[in-house]
C-alpha cells in the first residue's frame, strides 16, 4: 500500500454525524466482539453480522456509510518509515531519531481525526517496514519489541479503540513471534492484505484469503479477522472493480472473516464507478437484512449516457424507471422528492403521478437532479420512494 501523507487539515466532512458514528460504531463493534482493547483472552464469541468499515478521509470520497458501511475505521500511516535490521531500529534509516512516545500519540491523533473516527473505532497501524513476516533472525526480535511498543502507545491515545495491524497473513514467516503481539493489552484484531489486481488470479486470491485465515485462527482464535479490501484493482488509484469482482469478494472473504475494512476507495466520480458502487451497496444491505427494494416497485436510475453518473456543477436529466416486481396488479401512487440527499444536491420531477401497473408493467418519468459545482462526497444513494415501497439506486457525483 502506499503511504499517504498526513494531510493538513480534516475538513468539515460528516462532523455533524459524529454522534451518530460513535452510536453505530459502538454497536458494529459489540456485534462483532470486539469489546475493546485487551480482548485477546475473552469467551468465545456468538456468531456476528458481517461487518463492513470504511476508512475514508478524503473530501472527495464516496461516502460508504451512506449504503451502511460503518464509517469508523482509522489507518495509520508510517510517518515515521520505521525500519528495523540485526543491529535495531530505526526511523527513515537512521536520518531522523526515533519518535517520542508524545511524538507518536500525536501522530495517531492525528489520523484518527483525518479519518473521522469515533474514539471506539478501530485503529489499524499500517507499518509495512516491520510487519513480521517479512523479516528474518534479529531484525525480527528487534522489530516484535518495536511493535509491543507502538501498540501499547496506541491504546493510551486511544484507550477505547481495539487496534489492529495491516500485515500479509498468508505467509507463515515468525507466526510465533506474531502470536505474541495478539496477547491481551496488544492486538484486538486481524487486518490482512486482501487487494485484487488487474492481474491478480481469482483462485489464487481466494487461497491467500482463505491462508491469512487459517494462520489468524492459529494463532488468535477468538480474535475477529477484518480483510483490508479496496474497489480499486490496484489501490489506491486503479481501475475500478466491475460489480462480478465485489460481489466475488464479498462471497470469498464472508466465507473466512468476520469482516472487511474498505480502504481509502478513490472518488466514485464517473460512470465506471457504477457497478462497483451498486454491489457494494446491495452486499451490505444483505449482510444488514435490509433490502434495496421494498414493496412491489423495482426502481432504476439513468443518465442519458445509460450510467449512474451524473455532472457537478449542471442538472442532469435522469431516467427513471419503475416496474411492478409483484404478481398483483398495484394501485395509483405518486414519487415523493428524493430524502437525505448530500448537501449540494437537490431535484425536481417532470411527472411525479405513477399510475396503477399491472404485473410486469413500467412507469417511466425524468428527475431533474442539481448537483452543485462542489459537494461533501463523490456518490449518493438515490432513494426513489412512494407509498407502496422504496428503491435505492446509488449515482457517481462527477
Amino acid at each position: 500500500m502506499r503511504i499517504p501523507r498526513i494531510l493538513g487539515t480534516t475538513g468539515p466532512r460528516r462532523r455533524a454525524r459524529r454522534a451518530a458514528v460513535v452510536a453505530a460504531t459502538a454497536l458494529t463493534l459489540a456485534a462483532a466482539g470486539i469489546a475493546g482493547p485487551g480482548t485477546a483472552g475473552a469467551s468465545a464469541r456468538p456468531k456476528a453480522p458481517f461487518a463492513v468499515f470504511t476508512s475514508e478521509r478524503k473530501a472527495d470520497s464516496p461516502g460508504l456509510d451512506q449504503y451502511g458501511a460503518t464509517d469508523a475505521a482509522a489507518t495509520v500511516y508510517d510517518a515515521f518509515h520505521f525500519s528495523c535490521t540485526d543491529t535495531g531500529c530505526a526511523s527513515n534509516h537512521g536520518a531522523n531519531p526515533m519518535p517520542t512516545k508524545d511524538q507518536y500519540q500525536a501522530m495517531v491523533r492525528a489520523y484518527v481525526a483525518q479519518f473521522h473516527a469515533a474514539p471506539n473505532a478501530p485503529v489499524l497501524l499500517d507499518f509495512e517496514g516491520i510487519i513480521l513476516s517479512s523479516l528474518k533472525g534479529q531484525a525480527a526480535t528487534h522489530a516484535l519489541a518495536l511493535w509491543k511498543q507502538l501498540i501499547l502507545w496506541t491504546h493510551q491515545a486511544m484507550p477505547k479503540a481495539p487496534v489492529g495491524i495491516y500485515s500479509w497473513d498468508w505467509l507463515t514467516a515468525n507466526l510465533d513471534l506474531t502470536q505474541q503481539l495478539h496477547a491481551p493489552g496488544l492486538l484486538d484484531f486481524f487486518a490482512p492484505d486482501a487487494y485484487i489486481y488487474a492481474t491478480t488470479d481469482p483462485t489464487m486470491w481466494a487461497q491467500h484469503v482463505a491462508q491469512s485465515a487459517a494462520n489468524d485462527r492459529s494463532i488468535a482464535p477468538k480474535q475477529p479477522i477484518y480483510s483490508f479490501v479496496s474497489p480499486q484493482t490496484g489501490p489506491p488509484n486503479g481501475p475500478s472493480m466491475s460489480a462480478d469482482q465485489v460481489r466475488r469478494m464479498f462471497t470469498v472473504i464472508k466465507s473466512n472473516d468476520q469482516g472487511m475494512i474498505m480502504w481509502e476507495p478513490a472518488p466514485a466520480a464517473d460512470a465506471s464507478a457504477c457497478g462497483w458502487l451498486g454491489a457494494f451497496s446491495a452486499e451490505v444491505a444483505a449482510d444488514q437484512h435490509r433490502r434495496i427494494q421494498s414493496g412491489p416497485l423495482a426502481a432504476t436510475a439513468t443518465a442519458p449516457d445509460g450510467s449512474c453518473a451524473v455532472t457537478a456543477g449542471a442538472t442532469t436529466a435522469l431516467t427513471v424507471t419503475l416496474t411492478n416486481t409483484s404478481h398483483a396488479t398495484t394501485s395509483a401512487t405518486v414519487l415523493q422528492m428524493p430524502y437525505a440527499l448530500p448537501a449540494g444536491l437537490s431535484g425536481t420531477w417532470s411527472n411525479a403521478s405513477v399510475p396503477a401497473l399491472e404485473p410486469g408493467a413500467t412507469f417511466r418519468t425524468t428527475l431533474q437532479l442539481t448537483v452543485a459545482a462542489t459537494h461533501t462526497v463523490s456518490s449518493a444513494p438515490l432513494h426513489l420512494t412512494t407509498a407502496l415501497g422504496d428503491s435505492t439506486v446509488p449515482l457517481a457525483l462527477g
